[in-house]
């Protein structure tokens, strides 16, 4: 159950290291929230990866999805072995989640961004938190450049006046490489 996961992890890395963690994908929905595999892969990525669906079952679709997960988790799995963890948003307190790891030089780093049920802006006390994330861990000279973004930022910026939340919808997610470019 991948949103259950999310609260689990996010207490857990409060007082143990991500590496510490098997996190696994899986078709369980108990509580019948059917985020997608893209999610669910999110999820199980901020740990130790494991792989527990019937993968005889799934789709071409599926397949691909599994495949460059993976191969982005393989890409940022330094971070989450080597790096330092920044809890940026609690599921606890807000309807989303960020996890920030970077790495101890502070030269890439990588955001784990989640959405969990999307309401009407304003219409809850949640909705009504700021929609800014602020970054942490980076060093304030130097200039990063975002994932999906053509803006070059100083780690400065970042860190205090941040950048609009880039997930919509209910149980979306997105996985962000933050790298210096100086």
């Amino acid at each position: 159950e991948s949103v259950v996961s999310l609260f689990i992890q996010y207490s857990y890395f409060q007082a143990l290291p991500a590496n510490t963690m098997i996190s696994w994908t899986t078709d369980d929905d108990a509580n019948n929230q059917n985020p997608s595999l893209s999610f669910r892969f999110d999820v199980a990525m901020s740990g130790v990866l494991g792989v527990g669906n019937n993968i005889a079952k799934w789709s071409e679709t599926d397949k691909k999805i599994a495949t460059e997960k993976i191969a982005k988790y393989k890409q940022i799995r330094p971070l989450l072995s080597n790096g330092d963890l920044y809890r940026l948003v609690s599921p606890y307190e807000n309807n989303k989640c960020a996890l920030q790891f970077m790495a101890k030089d502070k030269s890439q780093g990588a955001l784990y961004l989640y959405n969990l049920n999307e309401n009407i802006q304003g219409s809850t006390r949640d909705t009504r938190h700021s929609t800014i994330l602020l970054l942490r861990g980076l060093n304030e000279e130097s200039s990063y450049k975002i994932e999906g973004d053509k803006q070059i930022y100083k780690g400065s910026f970042l860190m205090k006046s941040g950048i609009n939340w880039p997930v919509s919808g209910s149980y979306q997610s997105k996985i962000i490489e933050i790298k210096m470019i100086n």
